[in-house]
């Protein structure tokens, strides 16, 4: 969390607490206990908010995470080459690369649904 948001929550903490004490106040009861229970319930939802946003970037920031969304889509090899010939001269197309960081594997051994480099989802449906 950043200092700001440290400082907002000792606030609100401090706001609530407040609050908690000045129930005990027998003048004025009934308007001093509205007030406490609409500072409590927002107080406790901010705080709650500040967690939540420190649990979301604990996951990492939102370019990342659109990233990762991004990989989670098959996408097919980027490059597929060779590094042979068949017995007609033919070139043997046994290799390929991650479409997303371009790690090589080998299209006959490496049946990866997603790259082990990188985490990007490869649809091999062109390579058989």
């Amino acid at each position: 969390m950043t200092e700001n948001e440290i400082n907002a929550i000792e606030w609100m903490k401090t706001t609530k607490d407040e609050a908690i004490a000045k129930i005990n106040d027998k003048n004025n009861l009934k308007v001093v206990c509205m007030l406490y229970a609409r500072r409590r319930d927002r107080t406790e939802a901010i705080i709650k908010g500040f967690e939540e946003l420190e649990q979301y970037r604990k996951i990492g920031s939102v370019e990342e995470c659109q990233e990762a969304m991004k990989k989670q889509k098959a996408e097919p090899p980027g490059d597929i080459w060779g590094d042979g010939n068949d017995r007609d001269g033919n070139m043997i197309y046994d290799m390929y690369a991650c479409p997303s960081c371009g790690k090589s594997y080998e299209i006959e051994y490496d049946h990866f649904k997603y790259c082990p480099e990188c985490g990007q989802a490869i649809d091999r449906s062109s390579l058989i």
